[in-house]
């Protein structure tokens, strides 16, 4: 899948939104991922928008929206036209009914609901479900069957492999996403 749109070069932009529940580990994901971070988080909640700028591709930027509910309109506007989204769920509390509204909230503004990947995160936590039970209740709630991959986000574990699946895997009618070199 590439963007349509473009910088003032002419090179292509991906737009990555970042959703799930509240305190799953968004806004980490996104600075962990980034090289420049701006978020609105007043008391440690998200109640605007994430933003970073890739540090592993050039033109990738990562809009991570706020996890409750009442944000529905800023989730909107965070995903919207997004090429792909990363969803996280806490592993050790995953509320996926929770994460379910924010897909169904999210999933008709996006440009290809089906470019999904679930970072299982927290992995770190000794109560947490596997990436392989995370993703049977993602699909069980869902009925869809994303990648999944376990993370460990304040210490980056297995995020840049969770972009990477994103950014690459194959989707429905759906050409890669255009990404330049590794930075």
């Amino acid at each position: 899948m590439i963007s349509e749109d473009s910088d003032s070069n002419g090179d292509r932009k991906v737009k990555i939104a970042v959703i799930g529940p509240e305190d799953a580990g968004k806004t980490t994901v996104v600075r962990q991922l980034s090289d420049k971070f701006t978020t609105v988080s007043p008391r440690g909640k998200t109640v605007g928008i994430d933003f970073g700028k890739c540090k592993y591709y050039e033109g990738v930027y990562m809009f991570g929206v706020p996890g409750h509910l009442r944000f529905k309109f800023v989730m909107r506007l965070g995903a919207r036209n997004a090429d792909g989204m990363i969803l996280v769920i806490d592993s050790a509390d995953p509320r996926i009914d929770k994460a379910v509204k924010i897909y169904n909230i999210v999933k008709s503004v996006v440009k290809n609901p089906h470019r999904v990947v679930v970072f299982a995160n927290k992995q770190d936590l000794p109560d947490a479900l596997s990436p392989e039970q995370v993703g049977e209740l993602v699909e069980r709630a869902l009925g869809i069957s994303p990648p999944v991959i376990g993370t460990v986000a304040i210490k980056g574990e297995g995020l840049r492999e969770g972009l990477d699946t994103l950014l690459f895997q194959p989707t429905y009618n759906d050409n890669d996403i255009e990404v330049k070199g590794i930075r």
